[in-house]
């Protein structure tokens, strides 16, 4: 049962961090350790809490959307500035993460709410991030093409089977199956993220990248 599954899933996402912070911090109060372990067991904790934070976002804003169908439009909102800042905090999270933004236009601004639309972005980058080695490059960019302007968020992981490609925006599903997947989540992110898209009336598909992974497009009129 996929309810069920999400549940597991969610219940580890959950436990994970914790158990991560507790053992740093129980390594700290027992043992007078030099500042350079100390400093990484800290900042181990921190990258960890962030990840508890996310999940809890992102299960709230889940719930939230569940029932939403109006967009929120209460300021000016710059892609180009979204895309910096969320790739800025990604690169302070993941230090070995390689991501470039190649903006090809001038800036976009449409009316909408930030939080929100970092949230877009943030989720489709660390999708990307999950199901790509480590070695792989992720690119954002921002362009233009034919009066629409287009992020594509390109990544060189496995790809998505087409079989998969109309199914990875459903609620709870995740590529796989438990005993292939190597990645944990909780099947939330893309599924909020078309929701976000879907109540602005823009668009979001998925494509093969060549020669591996994929290509996530968001269009905006």
């Amino acid at each position: 049962d996929i309810k069920n599954e999400f549940i597991g899933n969610i219940t580890h996402e959950l436990k994970t961090p914790i158990a991560g912070i507790k053992l740093n911090m129980q390594t700290l109060e027992k043992r007078k350790l030099d500042e350079e372990i100390q400093m990484k067991l800290i900042k181990s904790s921190v990258n960890e809490t962030n990840r508890l934070n996310d999940l809890c976002n992102n299960i709230l804003i889940a719930t939230q959307l569940e029932n939403t169908t109006k967009a929120i439009y209460t300021e000016d909102v710059s892609l180009e500035q979204i895309l910096s800042e969320v790739i800025e905090e990604m690169r302070a999270r993941y230090r070995d993460l390689k991501i470039a933004l190649n903006v090809y236009e001038e800036d976009k601004i449409i009316k909408g709410d930030a939080t929100i639309w970092k949230l877009v972005i943030s989720n489709l980058i660390e999708n990307a991030r999950k199901y790509s080695p480590k070695e792989e490059p992720i690119v954002v960019e921002l362009k233009q093409l034919q009066g629409k302007t287009i992020i594509p968020v390109i990544d060189r992981g496995n790809g998505i089977p087409d079989t998969e490609k109309k199914k990875i925006f459903e609620k709870f599903y995740r590529i796989g199956n438990e005993n292939t997947r190597s990645s944990k989540g909780t099947g939330l992110g893309l599924f909020i993220v078309k929701k976000i898209i879907k109540m602005y009336k823009y668009d979001i598909s998925v494509k093969n990248n060549i020669p591996k992974g994929s290509i996530f497009e968001v269009t905006i009129d």
